[in-house]
Order: C-alpha cells, then sequence, then structure tokens
C-alpha cells in the first residue's frame, strides 16, 4: 500500500525528478556518462558531484521501472513514519539526510572497493531502495508488519532484515556485479534505523533475551541436576553470585521492554 502522496510530498517529488532525469540520460548518453557514478575518479578526489547524480540516472527503461516502482513502496513510508515521529518540518529534514547519508555511505565505500579498478562504473537507485527497506524493517524491529500476506504475518521485521541481509551478504561472496552496492544501501538503512531510534537496540537485545529464555525453559540442565542448597553453599559462591548479577540484568531488559 503506498503512502498518501500529502503524507510523504519530499519522497514523491524525489521519485518524480529521478524518473525525469533518468529518461533524459537514457536519450543522450553523454548525459548519461557525466551522471553516473566513477569509483575511481571519487577516491582520487575527482567527480565527487557523481555520488548524488549517479542515483538519478539508469542503464535502460527496465531498470529504472524495477527501481522506480520499488522506490514508491519504500521511500514514502520511510517519510511518514519520520514525520509522524517528528513533525513535519523535522520530518522532511530526516528525510533528506537519509537519502544523502545513503548516497556518501554508499559511494565512499564503492570509491575504497574499487579504488583501482578505472573501468568499473554506477548507476541507479538500487542502493536507495535497499536503504529504505532495511530502516523500515529496523526502525520498529519487533512490531508485526499489519500489511503482510496471512503466511507471513507472524515473521517480524527483524527476521526478514536478516534475512535480507544474509541474501545479499551472498550475493557479494558470489560476485554479483552489484552486490557489494547494494549491501551497503542496507546496511546505511540499518545504521539509520538504529541511530534515529537507538531504543530500536534495546528492543532487539530484550528479544533476543526473551528468545533465548524461552529455548532454555523447554530444557533447563541446571534444574535437572539442581539441589538444595544456597548460593553460600555452594562449592563456588562467586560464580553463582555472578549468575544473580546476570538474572538481574535480564529482569531489568525485561521490565524495560514490557514498559
Amino acid at each position: 500500500m503506498l503512502a498518501p502522496l500529502h503524507e510523504a510530498p519530499l519522497a514523491y517529488f524525489f521519485i518524480a525528478t529521478l524518473v525525469a532525469v533518468s529518461l533524459a540520460a537514457l536519450r543522450k548518453r553523454r548525459l548519461f556518462e557525466t551522471l553516473r557514478m566513477h569509483p575511481y575518479s571519487l577516491y582520487r578526489g575527482k567527480r565527487m558531484f557523481t555520488v548524488f547524480t549517479s542515483v538519478f540516472v539508469h542503464v535502460d527503461e527496465k531498470h529504472l521501472l524495477i527501481n522506480g516502482g520499488l522506490l514508491c513502496l519504500t521511500l514514502p513510508e520511510v517519510e511518514y513514519m519520520l514525520v509522524d515521529d517528528f513533525g513535519v518540518w523535522a520530518g522532511h529534514g530526516l528525510e533528506l539526510l537519509f537519502i544523502a547519508f545513503t548516497a556518501v555511505f554508499v559511494g565512499v565505500l564503492a570509491a575504497i572497493q574499487h579504488r583501482y579498478h578505472p573501468a568499473h562504473r554506477s548507476a541507479g537507485a538500487s542502493a536507495l531502495v535497499l536503504a529504505a527497506a532495511l530502516f523500515f524493517l529496523m526502525y520498529f524491529p519487533v512490531e508485526p508488519i499489519g500489511v503482510m500476506p496471512g503466511f507471513m504475518a507472524g515473521l517480524l521485521p527483524i527476521w526478514i532484515a536478516f534475512i535480507m541481509l544474509f541474501v545479499l551478504v551472498v550475493q557479494v561472496w558470489l560476485r554479483e556485479p552489484a552486490g557489494a552496492v547494494h549491501l551497503y544501501g542496507a546496511l546505511a538503512g540499518v545504521l539509520l534505523a538504529c541511530s534515529i531510534r537507538p531504543i530500536s537496540l534495546i528492543e532487539i537485545a530484550a528479544f533476543v533475551s526473551e528468545e533465548s529464555d524461552d529455548k532454555s525453559a523447554r530444557y533447563n540442565h541446571a534444574t535437572d541436576h539442581a539441589d538444595d542448597d544456597t548460593a553460600e553453599e555452594r562449592p563456588f559462591p562467586a560464580f553463582a553470585a555472578c549468575d544473580g548479577f546476570r538474572l538481574i540484568g535480564v529482569q531489568a531488559i525485561h521490565s524495560r521492554w514490557n514498559d
């Protein structure tokens, strides 16, 4: 479901501009070559503007159609969440920061990776699509997504994010041409989500802790071998005390989560 235009005007304006520039670049090869990113030059401090302009150009109509469609599904949702949490002006400002940070983050890593590859060039908004998708998933990592199909309704965003990251890492390992750029975009989305909403990290820690407790409750080896002695009567009371501190820490996380 697409976010309404009035709730994410900046995202839709950005996408419309991207489509217009891409169509123009497809008809004028010289414009396309001017705007697309050349990591070899970036590493040497040249053509720095292409970090941003490469997002607006695509290699063909199919590439543009896929990225444009996916951006319509993801980027407005990011703006909607930010405006809802931080207000209109701050939300729009964070949306601009999201786009700029993703472009710079991906550009810097691509420049480092391809610093010795003068023939390599890059174009397209794929990295921004993945940044928006991972941002959406990691912003509220343990809350069910209401719009998911029935068979995926119980799959929390954090698991979807982990699956996507795993697939992207496999693509890089298999040396898929755009695999690294896609992974950089996804990592940018994760970093931004955790930076803008740091409590998501606490939620993830509490969720992982609860999962661990559930597994240990199914078969508790310590209970099988426990006796009625106290901590002071055990052979290693210091270790018993450390275990008590661990339980206090887990209880504190659960309390924070339940609040």
